[in-house]
């Protein structure tokens, strides 16, 4: 029996974030398996990255979510446009590919192309990788999502995700929650992992670097860990924060930065696709989002190098870090918070190791890639 998937992807705005990554992290590991993939989509990230691999996808019109009011008064005229774009395609894949999987990653198609494609024999899976918000929640084609929630199995990343759905009135046992999950590499030795280091980072090895990685926007709290730096460098002389990522509020965080004078101890280094060896160079991992925070994959990547973490208590984060074993959880927009959490770890390196190697176990105990492709398998074939 062919196993093949229909992936379906049609963002409001595109960016190489934990949805990306996760997707791409998934079909990896379920191309091992045999199983054969196809994407639609107007996302140029995902269609970049399936062509670096030489994964089949194709670009196609498939109209922005309708998360915003603008988008939202189109919607009723664009609708019926995008179900005749792409229901020649749904009926295509399912005939000649026999592709009886289709995976949803964004709202539009979750809205118009459920109920259209069970009628001719797919299985319909939606993945939901942030936390329902007001653009869930207040949006008018909120009861069409909740109907199509009967027709669908709901993948949720986060118990947070999963109870902001079931309060939604979304279908409870169409729901399933499956975590996020790595690949845990072998580690280079000492001198290579230095080397690499030094090479590709271009850390100070002299000074104490704290580092974050996330997409620049005011949700993830950056403005917050400027300010903790700002209260913490009096009296760790040698502090030094990486922050990785673009964004939005990139060039405001500078100017803050700078206004905090720390523009000297601060360096901002833009995307960066390799992350292994950034985060080598790191002591502390730091993640100070102030909402929507469903998951955090990138814990995962920090943990996974053994390092102690620094977090807000929000969403699905408490699910990943624990409290005093793994890192250190606080309330979100506290940067006094943040500074003494980071001169605590600063004051005990004996806790910074313990931290990290519970943090290390943590992830290779319940979130590997292969476990998550696993229980993705299950519940596409089982």
């Amino acid at each position: 029996m062919a196993k093949n998937i229909l992936i379906l992807r049609f963002p409001f705005t595109s960016a190489f974030g934990g949805l990306e990554k996760h997707t791409l992290n998934l079909f990896q590991k379920l191309k091992e398996k045999n199983i054969n993939f196809f994407l639609l989509s107007s996302c140029p990230i995902l269609l970049v990255e399936f062509k670096k691999r030489n994964w089949p996808a194709k670009k196609t019109w498939g109209s922005k979510e309708p998360v915003t009011i603008k988008r939202v008064l189109f919607f009723p005229l664009i609708a019926p446009l995008v179900f005749l774009n792409l229901w020649p395609r749904l009926f295509y894949y399912r005939l000649f590919k026999k592709t009886k999987i289709l995976y949803c990653l964004s709202l539009t198609e979750k809205l118009i192309l459920t109920i259209p494609a069970r009628l001719i024999g797919y299985k319909v899976f939606w993945i939901e990788h942030v936390i329902p918000g007001r653009w869930l929640r207040l949006n008018p084609f909120r009861p069409l999502y909740i109907f199509n929630s009967y027709f669908a199995k709901i993948i949720a990343v986060s118990d947070a995700v999963q109870k902001k759905l079931i309060g939604l009135k979304a279908s409870r046992k169409n729901i399933r929650l499956i975590y996020n999950g790595i690949a845990i590499k072998e580690e280079l030795d000492e001198k290579n992992k230095r080397e690499n280091l030094v090479a590709q980072t271009k850390i100070n090895q002299t000074v104490f670097t704290i580092g974050t990685v996330c997409r620049l926007n005011k949700e993830k709290g950056i403005e917050y860990l400027l300010r903790a730096v700002s209260i913490a460098k009096d009296f760790i002389p040698s502090l030094q924060l990486i922050v990785i990522g673009d964004g939005p509020e990139k060039k405001n965080l500078i100017w803050l930065a700078k206004k905090l004078e720390i523009g000297d101890r601060t360096q901002f280094v833009g995307f960066q696709e390799e992350l292994t060896n950034w985060i080598d160079g790191f002591e502390i991992f730091i993640l100070p989002s102030v909402k929507k925070e469903a998951f955090g994959l990138v814990l995962l990547d920090a943990m996974a190098k053994a390092k102690p973490i620094i977090a807000t208590k929000i969403g699905g984060i408490p699910e990943v870090i624990l409290d005093q074993i793994t890192g250190i959880l606080i309330e979100p927009k506290n940067s006094e918070a943040i500074a003494n959490a980071i001169l605590h770890l600063f004051n005990h390196p004996k806790e910074r190791a313990r931290m990290g190697k519970n943090g290390l176990e943590r992830v290779k105990t319940f979130f590997t890639l292969q476990r998550m492709a696993e229980e993705y398998y299950k519940l596409f074939y089982g």
